[in-house]
């Protein structure tokens, strides 16, 4: 890798931890391991069922919710490494968010990130997307968020 490869690796990290002062997790289980899932052949083992961002029209130094329900359908496999991805997008600039594994059973969960946004964001529509993943499965989400 060049030198500039690397510096623009670094600037890359940089943005990434500015992006929030902090990220809080919370979990919510819905339903039971022991729920029925009528689920088809071709059906994945992850699927998110919901998402919601509030507020959607938010300034540079405010704390954004990010709720996300999806269920995990494969109660054959046992405990699955569950990975939730976010990251912020607005044209060619993109912003991750630290990631998070846990380990869930089949269920359906609802998992509530605060974000607080970095002051100085640029102002306009930027595009929450979050990628939640599993060993056998992923699905992905895209929200619309206005900064002020």
């Amino acid at each position: 890798m060049s030198p500039t490869g690397k510096m623009l690796d670094v600037l890359q990290a940089a943005a990434s931890y500015a992006v929030t002062e902090y990220i809080e997790y919370s979990d919510k289980k819905i339903r039971s391991r022991s729920q029925s899932y009528n689920s088809k052949v071709n059906e994945p083992d992850l699927n998110i069922e919901n998402s919601l961002v509030k507020p959607s029209y938010i300034s540079s130094k405010g704390i954004l919710l990010s709720e996300i329900q999806y269920s995990i359908r494969s109660s054959n496999r046992g405990k699955q490494k569950i990975t939730e991805k976010r990251s912020f997008v607005k044209g060619n600039e993109r912003y991750e968010l630290p990631e998070r594994k846990i380990t869930k059973n089949q269920g359906t969960y609802l998992t509530t990130a605060k974000i607080r946004l970095p002051r100085g964001l640029d102002k306009g529509t930027w595009t929450l997307v979050t990628v939640i993943s599993s060993e056998y499965s992923e699905d992905r989400t895209i929200d619309v968020v206005y900064v002020r």
